[in-house]
Protein backbone atom coordinates (compact mmCIF):
# COMPACT_ATOMS: atom_id res chain seq x y z
CA UNK A 1 0.00 0.00 0.00
CA UNK A 2 2.87 2.40 0.80
CA UNK A 3 4.35 1.82 -2.68
CA UNK A 4 1.02 2.53 -4.39
CA UNK A 5 0.46 5.68 -2.32
CA UNK A 6 3.92 6.97 -3.20
CA UNK A 7 3.32 6.18 -6.89
CA UNK A 8 0.02 8.08 -6.99
CA UNK A 9 1.46 11.05 -5.10
CA UNK A 10 4.50 11.36 -7.37
CA UNK A 11 2.25 11.28 -10.45
CA UNK A 12 0.05 13.97 -8.92
CA UNK A 13 3.06 16.23 -8.37
CA UNK A 14 4.17 15.70 -11.97
CA UNK A 15 0.66 16.44 -13.26
CA UNK A 16 0.45 19.65 -11.21
CA UNK A 17 3.33 21.06 -13.26
CA UNK A 18 1.46 20.37 -16.49
CA UNK A 19 -1.83 21.77 -15.20
CA UNK A 20 -0.18 25.00 -14.14
CA UNK A 21 1.17 25.34 -17.67
CA UNK A 22 -2.07 24.59 -19.53
CA UNK A 23 -4.78 25.71 -17.08
CA UNK A 24 -7.91 27.29 -18.51
CA UNK A 25 -8.79 30.90 -17.89
CA UNK A 26 -12.06 29.86 -16.27
CA UNK A 27 -12.38 27.48 -13.37
CA UNK A 28 -14.52 24.50 -14.42
CA UNK A 29 -15.47 23.85 -10.80
CA UNK A 30 -17.17 27.30 -10.74
CA UNK A 31 -18.74 27.23 -14.21
CA UNK A 32 -19.74 23.58 -13.84
CA UNK A 33 -18.66 22.99 -17.43
CA UNK A 34 -17.31 19.61 -18.39
CA UNK A 35 -13.57 19.88 -18.84
CA UNK A 36 -11.94 17.72 -21.51
CA UNK A 37 -8.42 16.46 -20.79
CA UNK A 38 -6.44 14.69 -23.48
CA UNK A 39 -4.43 11.52 -22.87
CA UNK A 40 -2.28 10.07 -25.66
CA UNK A 41 -2.63 6.30 -25.98
CA UNK A 42 0.33 4.69 -27.75
CA UNK A 43 -0.58 1.03 -28.14
CA UNK A 44 -0.14 -1.82 -30.66
CA UNK A 45 -3.34 -1.51 -32.68
CA UNK A 46 -2.49 -3.38 -35.89
CA UNK A 47 -4.07 -6.53 -34.49
CA UNK A 48 -7.87 -6.20 -34.59
CA UNK A 49 -8.17 -8.37 -31.47
CA UNK A 50 -5.75 -6.23 -29.45
CA UNK A 51 -7.37 -3.05 -30.71
CA UNK A 52 -10.79 -4.30 -29.63
CA UNK A 53 -9.47 -5.22 -26.19
CA UNK A 54 -7.80 -1.86 -25.61
CA UNK A 55 -10.82 0.08 -26.84
CA UNK A 56 -13.19 -1.71 -24.53
CA UNK A 57 -10.89 -1.10 -21.55
CA UNK A 58 -11.00 2.64 -22.25
CA UNK A 59 -14.77 2.44 -22.55
CA UNK A 60 -15.02 0.46 -19.31
CA UNK A 61 -12.83 2.99 -17.52
CA UNK A 62 -14.63 6.06 -18.91
CA UNK A 63 -17.98 4.73 -17.74
CA UNK A 64 -16.63 4.12 -14.24
CA UNK A 65 -15.03 7.57 -14.17
CA UNK A 66 -18.32 9.27 -15.03
CA UNK A 67 -20.07 7.37 -12.25
CA UNK A 68 -17.35 8.11 -9.69
CA UNK A 69 -16.79 11.86 -10.15
CA UNK A 70 -18.67 14.04 -7.70
CA UNK A 71 -16.80 17.35 -7.49
CA UNK A 72 -14.58 18.10 -10.48
CA UNK A 73 -16.41 17.54 -13.75
CA UNK A 74 -13.98 16.31 -16.38
CA UNK A 75 -13.45 13.45 -18.76
CA UNK A 76 -10.39 11.95 -20.37
CA UNK A 77 -10.38 12.20 -24.16
CA UNK A 78 -8.12 9.65 -25.80
CA UNK A 79 -5.88 10.38 -28.76
CA UNK A 80 -4.90 7.04 -30.30
CA UNK A 81 -1.55 6.14 -31.90
CA UNK A 82 -0.63 2.74 -33.32
CA UNK A 83 2.66 1.73 -31.72
CA UNK A 84 3.17 -0.82 -34.52
CA UNK A 85 3.14 1.70 -37.39
CA UNK A 86 4.02 5.21 -36.21
CA UNK A 87 7.44 6.80 -36.46
CA UNK A 88 8.38 6.43 -32.81
CA UNK A 89 11.06 9.14 -32.61
CA UNK A 90 8.97 11.73 -34.44
CA UNK A 91 5.77 10.96 -32.52
CA UNK A 92 7.60 11.07 -29.20
CA UNK A 93 8.93 14.57 -29.92
CA UNK A 94 5.53 15.82 -31.06
CA UNK A 95 3.63 14.49 -28.05
CA UNK A 96 6.29 15.70 -25.62
CA UNK A 97 5.85 19.23 -26.99
CA UNK A 98 2.04 19.25 -27.04
CA UNK A 99 0.78 21.18 -24.03
CA UNK A 100 -2.76 19.85 -24.43
CA UNK A 101 -1.65 16.26 -23.76
CA UNK A 102 -1.56 15.68 -20.00
CA UNK A 103 -0.02 12.19 -20.12
CA UNK A 104 1.21 9.49 -22.48
CA UNK A 105 -0.08 6.00 -21.71
CA UNK A 106 0.59 2.60 -23.23
CA UNK A 107 3.99 1.77 -24.75
CA UNK A 108 4.15 -2.00 -24.70
CA UNK A 109 7.67 -2.24 -26.20
CA UNK A 110 10.69 -1.39 -24.06
CA UNK A 111 12.55 0.25 -26.95
CA UNK A 112 9.64 2.58 -27.59
CA UNK A 113 9.34 3.44 -23.90
CA UNK A 114 13.00 4.41 -23.85
CA UNK A 115 12.53 6.73 -26.84
CA UNK A 116 9.44 8.40 -25.35
CA UNK A 117 11.10 8.77 -21.95
CA UNK A 118 14.10 10.52 -23.52
CA UNK A 119 11.79 12.95 -25.33
CA UNK A 120 9.61 13.67 -22.28
CA UNK A 121 12.38 14.00 -19.69
CA UNK A 122 13.22 17.67 -20.48
CA UNK A 123 9.58 18.77 -20.12
CA UNK A 124 8.71 16.33 -17.31
CA UNK A 125 5.65 15.03 -19.16
CA UNK A 126 4.16 11.96 -17.42
CA UNK A 127 4.75 8.69 -19.28
CA UNK A 128 3.00 5.57 -17.98
CA UNK A 129 4.06 2.32 -19.64
CA UNK A 130 1.76 -0.65 -19.16
CA UNK A 131 4.04 -3.56 -20.11
CA UNK A 132 7.64 -2.34 -20.53
CA UNK A 133 9.80 -4.16 -18.02
CA UNK A 134 13.43 -3.63 -19.03
CA UNK A 135 15.83 -3.32 -16.12
CA UNK A 136 17.94 -0.94 -18.20
CA UNK A 137 15.10 1.58 -18.46
CA UNK A 138 14.38 1.38 -14.74
CA UNK A 139 17.98 2.27 -13.94
CA UNK A 140 18.33 4.88 -16.67
CA UNK A 141 15.34 6.98 -15.60
CA UNK A 142 15.39 6.45 -11.86
CA UNK A 143 15.80 9.39 -9.49
CA UNK A 144 19.18 8.93 -7.84
CA UNK A 145 22.33 10.77 -6.90
CA UNK A 146 24.16 11.94 -10.01
CA UNK A 147 21.21 11.13 -12.27
CA UNK A 148 19.86 13.61 -14.82
CA UNK A 149 16.37 12.70 -13.58
CA UNK A 150 15.52 14.95 -10.63
CA UNK A 151 11.80 14.22 -10.41
CA UNK A 152 9.88 11.09 -11.40
CA UNK A 153 8.06 11.35 -14.71
CA UNK A 154 8.18 7.75 -16.02
CA UNK A 155 6.15 4.97 -14.41
CA UNK A 156 6.29 1.33 -15.47
CA UNK A 157 3.38 -0.75 -14.21
CA UNK A 158 4.81 -4.22 -14.88
CA UNK A 159 7.27 -6.24 -12.85
CA UNK A 160 10.91 -5.98 -13.92
CA UNK A 161 12.28 -8.71 -16.22
CA UNK A 162 14.76 -9.70 -13.52
CA UNK A 163 11.84 -10.87 -11.39
CA UNK A 164 10.19 -12.55 -14.38
CA UNK A 165 13.31 -14.55 -15.29
CA UNK A 166 13.60 -15.59 -11.65
CA UNK A 167 9.98 -16.76 -11.72
CA UNK A 168 10.61 -18.83 -14.86
CA UNK A 169 13.69 -20.46 -13.34
CA UNK A 170 11.70 -21.24 -10.19
CA UNK A 171 9.07 -22.92 -12.38
CA UNK A 172 11.74 -24.99 -14.13
CA UNK A 173 13.27 -26.11 -10.83
CA UNK A 174 9.84 -27.08 -9.52
CA UNK A 175 9.19 -29.19 -12.63
CA UNK A 176 12.58 -30.84 -12.21
CA UNK A 177 11.99 -31.58 -8.53
CA UNK A 178 8.66 -33.22 -9.33
CA UNK A 179 10.30 -35.39 -11.97
CA UNK A 180 13.06 -36.42 -9.54
CA UNK A 181 10.49 -37.57 -7.00
CA UNK A 182 8.96 -39.88 -9.56
CA UNK A 183 12.27 -41.34 -10.75
CA UNK A 184 14.12 -41.21 -7.39
CA UNK A 185 17.17 -39.81 -9.20
CA UNK A 186 18.82 -36.41 -9.19
CA UNK A 187 20.33 -34.51 -12.10
CA UNK A 188 20.98 -30.95 -13.20
CA UNK A 189 18.40 -29.42 -15.50
CA UNK A 190 20.01 -28.13 -18.69
CA UNK A 191 18.70 -24.70 -19.68
CA UNK A 192 19.05 -22.67 -22.87
CA UNK A 193 18.01 -19.05 -23.40
CA UNK A 194 16.74 -17.36 -26.55
CA UNK A 195 16.23 -13.58 -26.29
CA UNK A 196 15.69 -10.80 -28.80
CA UNK A 197 18.71 -8.60 -29.45
CA UNK A 198 16.96 -5.41 -28.33
CA UNK A 199 16.41 -3.66 -25.03
CA UNK A 200 13.62 -6.07 -24.10
CA UNK A 201 15.84 -9.13 -24.44
CA UNK A 202 18.87 -7.50 -22.88
CA UNK A 203 17.81 -8.08 -19.28
CA UNK A 204 17.27 -11.80 -19.90
CA UNK A 205 20.59 -12.16 -21.75
CA UNK A 206 22.49 -10.61 -18.87
CA UNK A 207 20.58 -11.88 -15.84
CA UNK A 208 19.54 -15.46 -16.61
CA UNK A 209 23.17 -16.75 -16.67
CA UNK A 210 23.85 -14.94 -13.38
CA UNK A 211 20.73 -16.37 -11.75
CA UNK A 212 21.53 -19.90 -12.95
CA UNK A 213 25.07 -19.61 -11.58
CA UNK A 214 23.57 -19.14 -8.12
CA UNK A 215 22.25 -22.74 -8.14
CA UNK A 216 24.99 -24.79 -9.88
CA UNK A 217 23.83 -27.97 -8.19
CA UNK A 218 20.38 -27.66 -9.79
CA UNK A 219 20.81 -25.85 -13.12
CA UNK A 220 23.29 -25.61 -15.98
CA UNK A 221 23.26 -23.10 -18.85
CA UNK A 222 23.98 -24.91 -22.13
CA UNK A 223 23.16 -22.08 -24.54
CA UNK A 224 22.65 -18.31 -24.51
CA UNK A 225 21.33 -17.15 -27.89
CA UNK A 226 20.46 -13.64 -29.08
CA UNK A 227 18.58 -13.09 -32.32
CA UNK A 228 17.60 -10.26 -34.61
CA UNK A 229 15.22 -9.64 -37.51
CA UNK A 230 14.80 -6.75 -39.92
CA UNK A 231 12.57 -5.11 -37.28
CA UNK A 232 14.95 -5.49 -34.33
CA UNK A 233 16.00 -2.21 -32.74
CA UNK A 234 19.43 -2.83 -31.28
CA UNK A 235 19.65 -0.43 -28.36
CA UNK A 236 22.09 -2.12 -25.99
CA UNK A 237 23.53 0.36 -23.51
CA UNK A 238 26.00 -2.16 -22.17
CA UNK A 239 28.43 -4.14 -24.28
CA UNK A 240 27.23 -7.72 -24.60
CA UNK A 241 29.68 -10.53 -25.32
CA UNK A 242 26.87 -12.73 -26.58
CA UNK A 243 26.90 -12.72 -30.40
CA UNK A 244 23.66 -11.86 -32.18
CA UNK A 245 22.37 -14.19 -34.91
CA UNK A 246 19.65 -14.12 -37.52
CA UNK A 247 16.40 -15.40 -36.05
CA UNK A 248 16.18 -18.63 -38.07
CA UNK A 249 19.71 -19.65 -37.15
CA UNK A 250 19.24 -18.82 -33.48
CA UNK A 251 15.99 -20.82 -33.31
CA UNK A 252 17.65 -23.87 -34.89
CA UNK A 253 20.58 -23.62 -32.49
CA UNK A 254 18.23 -23.39 -29.53
CA UNK A 255 16.17 -26.42 -30.54
CA UNK A 256 19.31 -28.47 -31.19
CA UNK A 257 21.10 -27.37 -28.01
CA UNK A 258 20.28 -30.48 -26.01
CA UNK A 259 18.65 -28.40 -23.30
CA UNK A 260 15.90 -29.82 -21.13
CA UNK A 261 14.16 -26.43 -20.93
CA UNK A 262 14.36 -23.28 -23.02
CA UNK A 263 13.56 -19.80 -21.75
CA UNK A 264 12.30 -17.67 -24.65
CA UNK A 265 11.97 -13.89 -24.45
CA UNK A 266 10.82 -12.98 -27.96
CA UNK A 267 9.77 -9.50 -29.01
CA UNK A 268 7.26 -10.21 -31.79
CA UNK A 269 4.27 -12.49 -32.38
CA UNK A 270 5.77 -13.69 -35.67
CA UNK A 271 8.92 -14.81 -33.84
CA UNK A 272 6.87 -16.80 -31.33
CA UNK A 273 4.85 -18.50 -34.06
CA UNK A 274 8.03 -19.32 -35.99
CA UNK A 275 9.62 -20.96 -32.96
CA UNK A 276 6.48 -22.99 -32.26
CA UNK A 277 6.34 -24.09 -35.91
CA UNK A 278 9.97 -25.25 -35.97
CA UNK A 279 9.59 -27.01 -32.63
CA UNK A 280 6.55 -28.91 -33.90
CA UNK A 281 8.42 -29.89 -37.08
CA UNK A 282 11.24 -31.42 -35.05
CA UNK A 283 8.79 -33.28 -32.85
CA UNK A 284 7.03 -34.79 -35.88
CA UNK A 285 10.42 -35.86 -37.25
CA UNK A 286 11.18 -37.67 -34.00
CA UNK A 287 13.89 -35.21 -32.95
CA UNK A 288 14.19 -34.01 -29.37
CA UNK A 289 13.33 -30.43 -28.42
CA UNK A 290 13.56 -28.54 -25.13
CA UNK A 291 10.48 -27.80 -23.06
CA UNK A 292 9.78 -24.21 -24.11
CA UNK A 293 8.74 -21.64 -21.52
CA UNK A 294 7.84 -18.20 -22.84
CA UNK A 295 7.89 -14.80 -21.24
CA UNK A 296 4.62 -12.87 -21.27
CA UNK A 297 4.88 -11.45 -24.80
CA UNK A 298 4.04 -14.90 -26.20
CA UNK A 299 0.79 -15.05 -24.28
CA UNK A 300 -0.99 -12.55 -26.52
CA UNK A 301 -4.63 -12.99 -27.59
CA UNK A 302 -3.61 -13.88 -31.17
CA UNK A 303 -1.32 -16.70 -30.11
CA UNK A 304 -3.56 -18.08 -27.39
CA UNK A 305 -6.45 -18.37 -29.84
CA UNK A 306 -4.38 -20.06 -32.56
CA UNK A 307 -4.23 -23.82 -33.11
CA UNK A 308 -0.46 -23.76 -32.65
CA UNK A 309 -0.83 -22.56 -29.06
CA UNK A 310 -1.81 -26.01 -27.77
CA UNK A 311 0.58 -27.01 -25.01
CA UNK A 312 2.71 -23.85 -24.82
CA UNK A 313 3.73 -22.64 -21.38
CA UNK A 314 4.90 -19.37 -19.93
CA UNK A 315 4.39 -16.64 -17.40
CA UNK A 316 2.46 -13.41 -17.72
CA UNK A 317 1.94 -10.18 -15.83
CA UNK A 318 -1.63 -10.39 -14.61
CA UNK A 319 -4.28 -8.58 -12.61
CA UNK A 320 -3.88 -8.54 -8.84
CA UNK A 321 -6.66 -10.91 -7.69
CA UNK A 322 -7.27 -8.85 -4.55
CA UNK A 323 -8.44 -5.78 -6.51
CA UNK A 324 -11.61 -7.31 -7.94
CA UNK A 325 -10.70 -6.22 -11.48
CA UNK A 326 -10.80 -9.74 -12.88
CA UNK A 327 -14.24 -10.37 -11.32
CA UNK A 328 -15.64 -7.13 -12.75
CA UNK A 329 -14.10 -7.87 -16.16
CA UNK A 330 -15.55 -11.38 -16.21
CA UNK A 331 -18.99 -10.09 -15.26
CA UNK A 332 -18.89 -7.52 -18.05
CA UNK A 333 -17.26 -9.47 -20.91
CA UNK A 334 -17.62 -13.13 -19.89
CA UNK A 335 -13.91 -13.81 -20.45
CA UNK A 336 -10.62 -13.24 -18.66
CA UNK A 337 -8.51 -10.11 -19.30
CA UNK A 338 -5.40 -10.56 -21.42
CA UNK A 339 -1.92 -9.23 -20.72
CA UNK A 340 -1.85 -5.42 -20.64
CA UNK A 341 -5.54 -4.79 -20.04
CA UNK A 342 -5.39 -4.50 -16.22
CA UNK A 343 -2.31 -2.28 -16.53
CA UNK A 344 -4.01 -0.02 -19.06
CA UNK A 345 -6.96 0.43 -16.71
CA UNK A 346 -4.56 1.26 -13.86
CA UNK A 347 -2.69 3.78 -16.02
CA UNK A 348 -5.90 5.58 -16.91
CA UNK A 349 -7.00 5.50 -13.28
CA UNK A 350 -3.69 7.05 -12.16
CA UNK A 351 -4.09 9.77 -14.80
CA UNK A 352 -7.62 10.53 -13.61
CA UNK A 353 -6.65 10.56 -9.91
CA UNK A 354 -3.78 12.94 -10.61
CA UNK A 355 -5.96 15.18 -12.79
CA UNK A 356 -8.70 15.31 -10.16
CA UNK A 357 -6.18 16.22 -7.48
CA UNK A 358 -4.56 18.93 -9.62
CA UNK A 359 -7.90 20.54 -10.42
Amino acid sequence: MKRKTKLIFSIMICFSILFSACSHDSDSSETNELRHLKVALVLPLSSPLKKQRYERITSFFSENLRNALQKNRFQLDFVWYDEDTINIEETAKILAARTDIISIVGLVKSNDTDIFAAACLPVQKPVISILSSSETILRKYSVSAGSAVKKPFLWMLSECDISKSRAILSKIVTIQNMAEKETSSKSKVKIALLASGDMYGQTFTQWVPFQISGSPEQMELVGNFRYKTVNTQERDYEVSQIPIEERDSAVNNLLASGADCAICALSATDDVLYLIEKSNERKKAGEGVPKIIFDDYALSPEILTSEDAEGIEGISIYADPTTGFQTAYMARYNELPSSGEPQLYDALLLSALAADWCM
